[in-house]
């Protein structure tokens, strides 16, 4: 039987299947290693059809990030000191590596300063973080986290540096409409990340793309370094979430058209476009323009290190960042403000010295995960460099708890933030998995994705409170001298506490007030469905300083519900009075209050 000759989607190549029964399963090229559908989780090895260039070693797929179970008190700081005291290592210094390692994992904007100069990091004092005022804080899990606790995240092709000219030092790949859209895990981000940052990312991108970033699907932006001190040079392959009318994309193009190539662009005096069709287009500095008519065809050419991590990157991530560390170092002048490369600087710290190339990718749906596959400068450097990120991971929340306790914000909704971002770091410690694979160190994190805004929140005020001159006080000496920690889920949950909700759902609503005590509270929703309440219904109304028993009093009293804690296995659940009485449960008296608003 004649074997079935398969066209690899990535490069082209022609693959040879003998075995017909093999459709419909996963297969890999051996030229680009990409996978695509013909599969088992093993993928099928092909053999070339035709002759090519002998491929590397294809690197082992990776695995995820095993899912720990987080259980973490995130009601008060001097819980989450309670148990990050108990720890044998402890860091005395390290603060700008502690803030730089959170934003390094966390934050969708990070990357993005790297672009900037002069970025305002100065933001407005927040108020008392409410659910519809700012992301609340990651509550503590309701159960110990399993695997199948978070979505599963499928990989993607890998980038590829197609319709770009050759000697790219440094990429920056986005999907600014899943990014900017209005959803919880991509709009909330940015408002996290500040309005200054998001006002000069939409001024950049728009600058660059010509079209808003809510316009664009995928964004490709190559950086090129001269000398240190000149300007960085940038190009870009721009692909638009709908196609336009040629007729509408020339005019923006603004140069003269020239046809001496397989496709038409158009110079500018110091910007040139490449036209590849209704949907997407090519821009470079007009003395790259040579470069397009070999790269329309094949991926640019640049230093073997990075082409070699380029490869284990993932398109479908909303932000990637792929560079040498070494690059951003020297050209630190032409990239950033002073105040951004002290940040970027800690990243670089808290990677050392071994670490010659870095891919850093983030996908804030289905579920929030931070990926940074990162290459030794030689291949017996390796140990060290994972071990010394494992050691500065584990470090992590205990240099973030000694350094918030050292600052005192001047507001009430930011020192709350700040409060709770050891216990935060404490939660991507414990999601972080280290890892080696094929001559790479693999740094992941997965959390759920509301993880994301809560982090870049944290983040952001963190670093905006570092840039301030640290004045030790009497309350922040207080701080570092926790009163006891209630231990009962009755004392935890008679801690007065802030709300605001505004047509705020039951399910959000209770996880608020998870967060905010450290009670695990749990609705069991066959329960509720019995008298006909379902987890959406809207709550409205808003209390200041009140005990959380009279919250949930006014929540759940009116519609029939009841608190049962069950304090063997540490947790609360929302039930039914009548589910309650056929268990034999007694439930938790709750106080009665008066909203201060209705």
């Amino acid at each position: 039987m004649q074997p079935i000759v398969i066209p690899c989607p990535q490069c082209g190549s022609k693959l040879k299947l003998r075995d017909p029964k093999l459709l419909g399963k996963i297969g890999k090229c051996p030229q680009c290693e990409t996978r695509f559908p013909l599969t088992d989780p093993a993928a099928i090895e092909l053999e070339l059809a035709e002759p090519a260039k002998t491929p590397e070693p294809p690197q082992p797929a990776v695995t995820p990030a095993p899912a720990a179970g987080i259980q973490i008190n995130v009601a008060d700081e001097p819980s989450v000191a309670a148990q990050l005291r108990a720890r044998r290592r402890r860091n005395r210094g390290g603060v700008w590596i502690a803030a730089a390692a959170v934003v390094c994992l966390a934050l969708i904007g990070g990357g993005w300063w790297l672009t900037q100069r002069g970025a305002d990091p100065a933001v407005a004092h927040v108020n008392p973080a409410t659910p519809d005022q700012a992301p609340p804080p990651p509550s503590a899990q309701t159960q110990p986290a399993t695997t199948s606790a978070l979505p599963a995240i499928t990989k993607g092709p890998a980038i590829d540096l197609r319709y770009v000219p050759h000697g790219m030092g440094m990429l920056v790949h986005l999907r600014p409409a899943e990014i900017w859209a209005a959803t919880p895990a991509g709009g909330n981000v940015l408002d996290c990340l500040g309005e200054p940052l998001r006002e000069s990312l939409t001024e950049w991108i728009e600058q660059r793309c010509l079209f808003a970033p809510e316009e664009i699907q995928e964004a490709k932006f190559c950086f090129y370094f001269g000398s240190p001190g000149e300007a960085v040079e940038t190009a870009g392959l721009i692909t638009l979430a709908e196609p336009s009318k040629r007729s509408e994309l020339i005019p923006l193009f603004k140069g003269e058209r020239k046809s001496d190539i397989e496709l038409p662009y158009y110079v500018g005096p110091t910007r040139s476009y490449l036209l590849i069709d209704e949907q997407t287009f090519a821009f470079c500095p007009s003395g790259m323009v040579a470069d397009w008519s070999e790269t329309i065809k094949n991926p640019a050419m640049t230093r073997e290190n990075l082409l070699r991590i380029v490869r284990q990157s993932d398109r479908r991530d909303q932000l990637t960042v792929i560079c040498e560390p070494a690059d951003l170092r020297i050209h630190s002048e032409s990239l950033v403000s002073e105040d951004v490369f002290r940040l970027v600087a800690s990243v670089l710290d808290w990677l050392g010295d071994d670490a010659a190339t870095l891919s850093w990718g983030v996908r804030l749906q289905p579920a929030f995960r931070s990926r940074a596959v990162v290459q030794p400068r030689t291949r017996f450097d390796l140990d060290r460099l994972q071990r010394g990120m494992t050691e500065n991971m584990q470090r992590l929340p205990e240099s973030m708890l000694e350094t918030v306790s050292l600052w005192n914000p001047e507001s009430l909704g930011t020192k709350r933030v700040l409060g709770r971002f050891p216990a935060m770091c404490l939660a991507v410690e414990r999601r972080t998995n280290i890892q080696r694979e094929g001559g790479h160190a693999i740094v992941e994190t997965q959390l759920p994705e509301i993880a994301g805004p809560n982090l870049a929140l944290a983040s952001r005020l963190a670093w905006r409170e570092s840039l301030r001159e640290a004045s030790p006080t009497p309350d922040t000496v207080a701080a570092t001298n926790p009163a006891p920690i209630p231990t009962t889920i009755a004392q935890r949950l008679a801690k007065p506490i802030d709300c605001e909700f505004r047509r705020t759902p039951l399910h959000e609503a209770i996880a608020y007030i998870a967060s905010e005590t450290g009670v695990e509270l749990e609705i069991l929703g066959d329960d509720l469905m019995l008298i006909g309440v379902t987890q959406n219904i809207p709550q409205e109304f808003t209390m200041q300083q009140t005990p959380a028993t009279a919250v949930l009093d006014r929540i759940l009293t009116e519609e029939g519900m009841v608190l049962v804690v069950r304090e063997a296995q540490d947790r609360a659940v929302i039930t039914s009075v009548k589910a309650a009485k056929e268990r034999g449960e007694e439930p938790l008296p709750l106080g009665s209050a008066a909203p201060s608003e209705p």
